[in-house]
């Protein structure tokens, strides 16, 4: 992955330890994000990477030639960024650290009346805008419960609020959420929600 600084930056804002095991062979292995390069190790430990994706090899092999290029263009990152999430959410898993995260690392955002506060639903809409001529956007259904951000695909039930992203819009929430992650500290934490408030109002409607 050194070769192609391309791929290497478009996972930097996706995570540092991520696992991957291929439901058709049985095969697993940990990314390492070191920065300036990828390393690869066999197995990995669920507890500590911040996905698991469940890939088949046809999966893996799109995912290799998509991503061994020095050039990744809008719609290259979409199809890059469809093939690595797409199975899980389809399966209706929620396969994306940051929305798990949030909730669980900081009680005050998973609070009710906190929620209230800063109008933050619990069924949401949000449909990905794709960079590609003629194909329709995606939609899919986030509900919030038991302290718990679920993910479905397609559109079901009656949103409180409707999200149209971009892939920029979506990979801008994700660092923004995963740095406060890693910081973990009541200042990281408004400093995100002040952001957050911001940007819902660009990126959405009610």
């Amino acid at each position: 992955m050194g070769q192609y600084p391309a791929a290497v930056d478009l996972f930097a804002l996706l995570f540092e330890k991520a696992g991957i095991r291929i439901i058709d062979t049985g095969e697993e292995f940990s990314c390492y994000h070191r920065g300036t390069h990828i390393d690869f190790e066999e197995r990995f430990n669920e507890a500590i990477v911040d996905y698991v994706l469940e890939l088949n090899t046809i999966q893996v092999d799109n995912l290799i030639e998509l991503a061994s290029n020095r050039v990744i263009d809008k719609a290259r990152r979409y199809r890059i960024l469809r093939t690595l999430f797409a199975p899980a959410i389809e399966a209706s898993v929620n396969p994306f650290h940051c929305l798990k995260g949030i909730t669980v690392s900081n009680p005050l955002l998973s609070n009710q009346l906190f929620r209230r506060l800063l109008r933050m639903e619990d069924l949401i809409h949000v449909y990905i805008k794709p960079p590609i001529k003629n194909e329709p956007e995606i939609g899919h259904t986030l509900v919030f419960e038991r302290k718990e951000w679920l993910v479905f695909p397609r559109l079901h039930g009656n949103p409180g609020r409707v999200f149209r992203l971009t892939i920029d819009d979506a990979l801008e929430f994700h660092k923004h959420a995963f740095n406060a992650l890693k910081t973990d500290s009541r200042t990281g934490w408004l400093t995100f929600a002040r952001w957050y408030l911001k940007w819902r109002k660009n990126v959405s409607e009610r």
